[in-house]
């Protein structure tokens, strides 16, 4: 049995949960296979057919075939590689429950929290006090990735399906790392 979840006194450490990787991953690759097909097969998919599927087609194809292949790359080698989603202290949290993680955020820097859904995935959102900050940290993807998540409810998103604990659960731990911090000053 693999860690899920390590809780110590100075620290709490998630790993994601190894078979929804191994699930995504699996998912990434027939999209991305099935993505390939069609494009190899497009002639005939889009002969006969009128307007809009004629036109995109050869647009969407390849860029569904490099998005699903890099989720394929970017998963298998979560799943080869495994290594801690969230890292909870009395300095802050340090995210990498997906790709676009933001890394280290420090208590003093957040400016609220809260559980939301997007389409049914749920999602911890964080919101900085400075997101300006929080984003000149961030360099090439990630801080395009950020960029892009200011248009939903919060800049910082940790997604369920990257962790092995519910995310209320996650919210109890950052909230008692947060009190420890908080009385040490």
């Amino acid at each position: 049995m693999s860690k899920k979840v390590i809780v110590e006194e100075n620290q709490v450490i998630i790993y994601p949960n190894p078979v929804k990787l191994a699930l995504l991953c699996t998912l990434a690759f027939l999209l991305t296979a099935l993505t390939a097909v069609l494009a190899m097969n497009q002639e005939s998919l889009v002969q006969g057919s009128a307007g809009i599927f004629e036109t995109l087609f050869p647009i969407v194809a390849p860029v569904a075939i490099v998005f699903f292949g890099l989720c394929f790359i970017y998963l298998l080698y979560r799943v080869l590689k495994p290594k801690p989603s969230l890292h909870i202290n009395q300095e802050g949290i340090i995210d990498n429950a997906s790709a676009a993680g933001a890394g280290l955020i420090r208590w003093e820097e957040v400016d609220r929290y809260f559980i939301y859904s997007v389409l049914g995935q749920h999602f911890l959102g964080i919101v900085p006090k400075d997101i300006d900050r929080v984003l000149a940290k961030q360099k090439g993807f990630k801080q395009m990735a950020m960029r892009m998540n200011q248009g939903f409810e919060a800049p910082i998103n940790i997604p369920a399906q990257g962790i092995s604990v519910p995310l209320d659960q996650v919210i109890t731990y950052m909230e008692q790392f947060m009190e420890k911090q908080k009385a040490s000053v």
